[in-house]
C-alpha cells in the first residue's frame, strides 16, 4: 500500500469513528484543480448540534509546519481544531489505543 492509500484509509477510518459518535461528517473531494484538504489544512469536518471539529488526519507523522499552520488558523467558539495520528499497529477496535488525538 502506498502512502496516499494509507492516508486515504486513515481518513475513512476517522470518518467512521466520528459518525459513530453522532457527527455529520464531510470529507473533501480531490479534483484535478483543487486538493482535497479543506482550507488547505483539514481532511475532515465533523458537525453536531453543539460543535464543529476540524480534523487533520495523519497516518504516519505530524510535521511541525502542519501543527503551526493549524494553530494559527483562527476559529470561532465551539469550533475545535484537531490532529488525529493513527498508530500503525494498534487494535482497530480500541479508539484510545488506535488514535492519538491532539486538540489545538
Amino acid at each position: 500500500m502506498n502512502t496516499r492509500a494509507i492516508g486515504n484509509d486513515a481518513e475513512r477510518e476517522c470518518k467512521k469513528v466520528l459518525q459513530r459518535q453522532g457527527y455529520v461528517v464531510y470529507k473533501g473531494i480531490k479534483t484535478r484543480f483543487f486538493p482535497d484538504d479543506i482550507f488547505g489544512l483539514f481532511d475532515v469536518i465533523a458537525i453536531n448540534k453543539n460543535e464543529v471539529r476540524l480534523v487533520q488526519v495523519k497516518a504516519t507523522a505530524i510535521w511541525p509546519e502542519t501543527r503551526e499552520a493549524i494553530k494559527k488558523f483562527e476559529v470561532p467558539e465551539r469550533v475545535f481544531k484537531e490532529i488525529w495520528l493513527r498508530k500503525k499497529y494498534a487494535d482497530k477496535n480500541d479508539f484510545k489505543k488506535r488514535w492519538h488525538v491532539e486538540v489545538l
